[in-house]
């Protein structure tokens, strides 16, 4: 693998540690009784990314690179208990980009596209459940700590 791949690679994973869905994972959004099954599809899809960012950061090691850890934006600090269904739509939006990033760096890096093949339809596939989940709970009104 190029050098300029792995610092690719090297960004990618320190992009995607960093996210919003991942921050999501210990900060407890609030929900309903009713809409717990929401939040634990919205679990399942960090742990799904989680697990494939756990199978990139091998190839930085093999090449004597400390894999990057998460390093999360002070602003998600505020978002402990705050109603999933607030957060829904933002999820998406970070969601979107970050695979926008994600195919312009893989469209000029044959190398890291082909490492990155299965998470980048990994991706695709979260984004739509994410969209789903938007449509599934449209209209319905989540008591929050925010307004």
């Amino acid at each position: 693998m190029q050098t300029a791949s792995l610092a690719q690679l090297y960004r990618l994973l320190e992009r995607e540690q960093s996210t919003l869905l991942h921050y999501l994972s210990g900060a407890w959004p609030w929900s309903s009784q009713t809409e717990r099954t929401m939040v634990d599809q919205v679990q399942a899809i960090a742990d799904a990314e989680q697990a494939a960012l756990q199978r990139l950061a091998p190839h930085l090691r093999r090449q004597r690179i400390v894999p990057p850890g998460a390093r999360f934006p002070m602003d998600f600090s505020h978002l402990h208990y705050i109603a999933l269904s607030h957060l829904l739509p933002e999820l998406v939006k970070e969601s979107s980009d970050l695979l926008a990033e994600l195919e312009t760096a893989t469209a000029s890096d044959a190398d890291l596209a082909e490492l990155t093949g299965s998470f980048l339809e990994l991706k695709r596939g979260n984004l739509a459940k994410l969209q789903a989940l938007i449509e599934a709970h449209a209209g319905s009104k989540s008591l929050s700590t925010r307004r």
